[in-house]
């Protein structure tokens, strides 16, 4: 009996022996699967840090790119901006190279002299100068004046004239010379510019063809007028001599005497021309014919003082 009792307590502390050692797997399984847990864990946490270095890594390279890709663009940006730049500066200078002596040419052409606006336009061969004013005497007429010569550079010698003195009416007077020998030249030509002038430039009411050579004016059906003839009429005469000179009658200052050196020299009846109109603008008088007889103008009279 003792015997079976042992038995039974041997079998007994075998199966408490068995208990315990499957508690111990069990533990030793369960720290196994925590130790596995927290290993997965701590892979799993080890993954989410290497992902986030990686993420950071990757941001910060994209910015790092984007960057560098700025800073290439910038440098690619300038560098275009540069290009152009000088682009626009040479096409700059080409143009200027074409406008600047092409307005300094204009410019040359266009000027402003007695008064009066010139212009140079291209005519013929040598060109002409045209300038433009109001006439003297008659309301809303611009006159047109061209002149072959630049008036800046005459060189006809002026002696103690008083320009602007004219009556309503008077006479172009001119030696034999000039009549005959001069005929089809450019002085007989710029007689009928300078008629032209005084009538509407100045604003006259008439003029006549006359000589101041006395026999000369019983060969031909000229009228003679000299300084002394009219002592209230414009004449103006014209003579060949040795040089270009404009003067004036010291006792009649209606009269004027404009001499040519030859048949082709028409800078002294131009310069006239041009110095009577800038005596006009200087004294700034700019009326009708009727408002100007105390004005460098009076009315006509036909008083022969012979």
């Amino acid at each position: 009996m003792e015997e079976g009792e042992n038995t039974v307590e041997k079998k007994n502390v075998d199966e408490i022996a068995e208990g315990w050692k499957k508690v111990d797997e069990i533990i030793d399984s369960s720290s196994e699967k925590a130790r596995d847990s927290d290993g997965k864990e701590e892979s799993r946490e080890k993954k989410d840090d290497d992902l986030e270095v990686v993420r950071t890594e990757s941001l910060k390279n994209k910015i790092d790119s984007k960057d560098l890709s700025k800073k290439e663009n910038s440098k690619l940006m300038g560098k275009e901006e540069v290009q152009l730049l000088w682009f626009f500066i040479v096409i700059g200078v080409v143009f200027a190279s074409f406008l600047v002596p092409y307005f300094y040419l204009e410019g040359l052409k266009q000027f402003e002299y007695k008064g009066v606006d010139w212009t140079f336009e291209e005519f013929g061969e040598n060109g002409i100068y045209h300038g433009q004013f109001l006439s003297i005497a008659k309301e809303d007429l611009t006159y047109n004046l061209y002149v072959r010569n630049d008036p800046r550079e005459s060189d006809t010698k002026i002696d103690n004239v008083e320009f602007g003195h004219f009556t309503l009416g008077g006479h172009i007077s001119f030696s034999q010379d000039v009549d005959t020998l001069c005929r089809g030249h450019e002085v007989s030509r710029v007689q009928v510019d300078l008629a032209a002038f005084l009538l509407s430039g100045i604003g006259m009411d008439h003029m006549n063809a006359s000589t101041y050579d006395e026999e000369y004016s019983n060969e031909s059906d000229l009228e003679y007028v000299n300084c002394d003839s009219f002592v209230n009429q414009t004449i103006i005469k014209i003579a060949q001599g040795e040089e270009s000179l404009i003067s004036q009658d010291v006792e009649n200052p209606f009269c004027y005497t404009i001499t040519v050196a030859h048949c082709d020299d028409i800078v002294p009846v131009e310069t006239f021309m041009v110095e009577s109109i800038g005596a006009f603008m200087e004294r700034d008088i700019f009326e009708p014919v009727e408002n100007v007889s105390d004005a460098n103008f009076s009315s006509d009279s036909s008083t022969n003082s012979s």
